[in-house]
């Protein structure tokens, strides 16, 4: 650390500027970058990235083969405001295994973080740790381009971008790479509490052992995801996991998400939400969501959520689709494994390649205990489970409140290895329909379908997709 030690003792910043929003330091190398640790705990201090900068030398001159020390601490953060201004910083290296925040930055409070492209190495840390940003408290994170081709923690609260995040924003972001972990473990997040997420990508395989979702592992209350999209596989040897969200504690509102890949886990597992459960005292809902990819789970498989309880206010599954092969043993739903309390599913489609369980499996729905399942269409080829009291095209277990739902009329149901004659209901088994209707516009406009807004079709030879489908690729 002598280099670093012998600058700062002349000057707090080796740059320009004198740190305001007119004027704010100007940051052309990676010593300057540095300096941002003289601005620790004092809020306002602007800086401005006016170059691509390379942190391999750097890194080598000064630090041992722990790599990069973090901006910012837990206990010193940094609370001031970086502007990328579209530049990038490369050969970000961190090995600190046994460490906390680790990241760019270790840890944030009331700061803004903006317009950034990071290209990183191996990041390595114990807990609270994200390519970016370890830990975050009421700041605002936006513009940020993340390429990783690994990052690791070997305790909880790992995300690509950020681990540990508080009443945070994360918007207009995107990681590229893979990320393993123990619990919390999300592509972009490991935890986020109180914030909002928007038009956030992960592209990235990620792994733990609880709590593991595609873009979040955890999310607490008063949380809203909108436009999120992610594509990898997931693999969970533990409960709760997602293709966007592996828990969520109180339920959030979740718009416009899309997972594309395949998905392993225990207990728990759904294509945008492992587990859901609303305790609060606003409506939630899951809208215009979708899945593709298989989905192998045991108790409470989803192609959409895994598990959703609306307790005191109801919980909504409105406008999604799930396409791939679900597997399962109790509780699997091409739509929702089990459903529980007040809410609905509401113009949903599942065209699950097949759906297998041993207990309570539906073409919709698992296990139905309270949920009005309507307008909802099942197209699975193959649907099986051991007994056909516990088995249906639309649901695993009969309920008064289903209605118009409709089921291919070509899908063979198995109950314990031997195919059963269906008889149409509302109940369990929904009504008949035959492949070249299902192709027609007219026949979702008709169960009260946006096929405008929402949901398109190409007339005679497709099945609906949504809208924004093709923006999100």
């Amino acid at each position: 650390m002598c280099v670093l030690n012998s600058i700062w003792a002349f000057a707090q910043f080796s740059g320009s500027g004198n740190g305001t929003e007119s004027d704010p330091y100007l940051i052309y190398s990676a010593t300057q970058l540095y300096q941002m640790n003289n601005f620790l705990n004092q809020p306002g201090v602007v800086f401005k990235l006016m170059t691509d900068i390379d942190l391999s030398d750097f890194i080598a001159e000064n630090f041992n083969d722990e790599g990069w020390t973090p901006i910012g601490s837990l206990s010193n953060p940094f609370k001031g405001k970086f502007l990328g201004n579209n530049h990038k910083i490369t050969s970000l290296t961190i090995n600190k295994p046994n460490k906390d925040y680790i990241g760019l930055w270790g840890y944030v409070s009331g700061a803004t973080i903006s317009d950034l492209k990071l290209e990183c190495q191996n990041i390595s840390g114990q807990g609270s740790v994200g390519c970016l940003v370890g830990g975050s408290f009421g700041s605002t994170i936006n513009g940020i381009s993340v390429t990783n081709t690994e990052i690791h923690a070997s305790s909880s609260y790992l995300g690509g971008i950020i681990g540990y995040a508080s009443s945070t924003s994360l918007k207009n972001s995107s990681y590229v790479g893979k990320v393993i972990g123990v619990g919390y473990v999300g592509g972009a997040i490991g935890l986020l509490s109180d914030g909002t997420i928007s038009n956030v990508k992960s592209i990235a395989n990620v792994e733990g052992s609880v709590q593991v979702g595609g873009c979040v592992g955890f999310l607490s209350s008063n949380v809203t995801l909108e436009s999120i999209f992610h594509i990898g596989d997931l693999v969970n040897s533990g409960y709760y996991t997602g293709g966007i969200v592996g828990y969520v504690s109180e339920a959030a509102t979740i718009l416009n998400c899309t997972h594309r890949g395949n998905i392993k886990g225990e207990s728990y597992v759904g294509g945008i939400i492992g587990y859901t459960r609303n305790l609060g005292n606003t409506p939630r809902s899951i809208k215009s969501c979708t899945v593709a990819g298989n989905i192998n789970g045991l108790e409470e498989a989803g192609g959409i959520i895994g598990f959703g309880y609306g307790d005191i206010l109801p919980f909504n599954v409105l406008d999604c689709s799930y396409s791939g092969k679900l597997q399962g043993t109790y509780n699997v739903g091409g739509i929702a494994g089990f459903f529980q309390g007040k809410g609905s599913i509401n113009r949903c489609i599942s065209n699950g390649a097949s759906i297998k369980g041993t207990g309570y499996t539906g073409g919709i729905i698992g296990k139905n205990e309270g949920v009005t399942v309507q307008n909802c269409f099942a197209l699975s080829r193959t649907i099986s489970a051991s007994t056909l009291d516990n088995l249906g095209r639309i649901s695993g277990s009969a309920n008064a409140n289903n209605a118009n739902n409709m089921a291919l009329v070509t899908t063979k149901v198995f109950s314990n290895g031997v195919l059963q004659s269906i008889t149409d209901d509302n109940a369990k088994q929904g009504q008949s329909i035959g492949a070249s209707i299902l192709k027609l516009k007219a026949t979702y406009v008709a169960k009260g379908w946006d096929m405008e807004k929402v949901w398109n079709i190409l007339e005679t030879e497709s099945y609906p997709w949504h809208t924004k489908l093709r923006h999100l690729w």
